[in-house]
């Protein structure tokens, strides 16, 4: 028999949270247990054995399809596993502590029957019966396809079916840790992008776009090392949100959000800097960069929620807290949660961790607004005007240029 492994991309990142065996004979559910099965898992990283764990069976039931839902009968057998971020063998990831990067790791997984299966047609399926891998179902990740940009910049796609109705784009932004060039990890080691494809997300968006780029080194000019990069990726950004908006003539582009966590967020607040005009909102999670009061100026039109976790010392909530207080100043429509701890689902997190809470559309602002309501209630603005003293002083120090120019050049004609 041949047997698939079904993942789910979790708060701390993917995991085996399933395994379907195709029997490839009708069984019935009647009298299925939990101790059916055992299940053990190996877990490698470049090569090397990271772990070995026995996988606890929770539920077994059968399936007509290979991700049905559980009927009477049907030939695939089901084996949901517990599952929660500290078990051990779950995840598909690992944060490699001398790159400081999450990866991807290789999982092997031994089944074995503790007792034969009885069939409809009478057969049995003895405990000796080999089980092969026939590879995973990634619930999460299978809806995003790969892409590269006309810059080089990877990225992954989640397209919305097409109903004939403009749709947004939503546009995030990973952290450090998911920097590389697999065009994977980016929507794997966090639930940063797929919880914006969820059935609960997609309804309340309308239907939405989305739209995950990968940066090969770091969205930050300088990484955990103190190591300088040259490149600014904010361009790139931007034309990949143009190409996508080309590729797709459905998008509303008066509704395209941003937002990212972490370095993610530097970029996020980074490229709404450089093109205000372009967003509708942004949502900047524990975001590693502050904007000056002149930058906040030139922003003012987004709307932005920033969300941080007062314990964080990777990146200090005082960058958020001075972000949302300059942009109040200048009457902004902006929002701040500030979390004492990283909490979800019942699970502990370290402090840095607040997209994690975010991402579960947990924050809610004084209206009793979720994050999710909230950005997808959100069309651009047109610009307000400018403080009526600049265009004066634009325009006189326009004036004087002219005629410096002028004078020069006159000076000049008569040497």
């Amino acid at each position: 028999m041949k047997y698939k492994l079904y993942t789910r991309v979790l708060d701390g990142g993917e995991a085996v949270v399933r395994i379907i065996i195709d029997a490839k004979q009708e069984l019935s559910s009647s009298g299925l247990t939990s101790d059916l099965c055992t299940v053990t898992c190996k877990r490698y990283y470049q090569g090397k054995l990271l772990d070995e764990a026995t996988r606890l069976v929770t539920n077994v039931y059968t399936s007509r399809t290979q991700t049905g839902q559980p009927e009477k009968t049907g030939r695939y057998l089901n084996l949901t596993l517990h599952t929660n971020k500290d078990t051990k063998g779950a995840s598909l990831i690992y944060y490699d502590p001398e790159l400081q990067l999450s990866r991807l790791v290789d999982v092997y997984y031994t089944i074995k029957l503790t007792h034969p299966l009885t069939c409809l047609d009478g057969s049995m399926i003895e405990t000796d019966t080999e089980m092969e891998y026939d590879g995973m179902i990634r619930h999460h990740v299978d809806r995003f396809e790969k892409y590269e940009s006309s810059q080089g910049l990877l990225y992954r796609e989640f397209s919305p079916e097409f109903d004939g109705n403009k749709k947004p784009l939503i546009v995030w932004l990973h952290g450090m840790g998911e920097s590389g060039k697999d065009n994977q990890i980016q929507i794997s080691a966090n639930r940063g992008a797929v919880a914006f494809v969820t059935r609960e997300a997609q309804a309340l968006f309308g239907g939405a776009y989305v739209v995950a780029p990968q940066c090969p080194t770091f969205w930050m000019p300088i990484d955990y090392q103190g190591k300088h990069y040259h490149d600014d990726y904010t361009q790139a950004v931007l034309s990949l949100i143009d190409e996508v908006c080309v590729f797709h003539p459905d998008i509303d582009e008066d509704r395209i959000y941003i937002g990212g966590c972490s370095m993610g967020g530097y970029q996020t607040l980074r490229t709404v800097l450089r093109s205000p005009q372009r967003f509708a909102a942004a949502f900047p999670i524990c975001a590693a960069y502050e904007y000056s009061m002149k930058e906040a100026w030139e922003v003012r039109n987004v709307p932005m929620w920033f969300v941080h976790c007062l314990a964080d010392t990777t990146v200090l909530p005082d960058l958020s807290i001075h972000n949302y207080d300059r942009l109040q100043r200048l009457d902004s429509e902006v929002e701040l949660t500030l979390y004492p701890e990283v909490r979800s689902q019942g699970e502990h997190y370290y402090p840095h961790a607040a997209w994690i809470p975010a991402l579960r559309d947990q924050p809610k602002n004084v209206s009793g607004e979720h994050l999710f309501e909230w950005l997808a209630s959100k069309r651009r603005k047109q610009p307000r005007e400018s403080n009526p003293k600049w265009p004066w002083l634009v325009a006189a120090g326009t004036a004087a240029l002219v005629v410096g120019i002028a004078a020069y050049r006159y000076m000049r004609k008569r040497k």
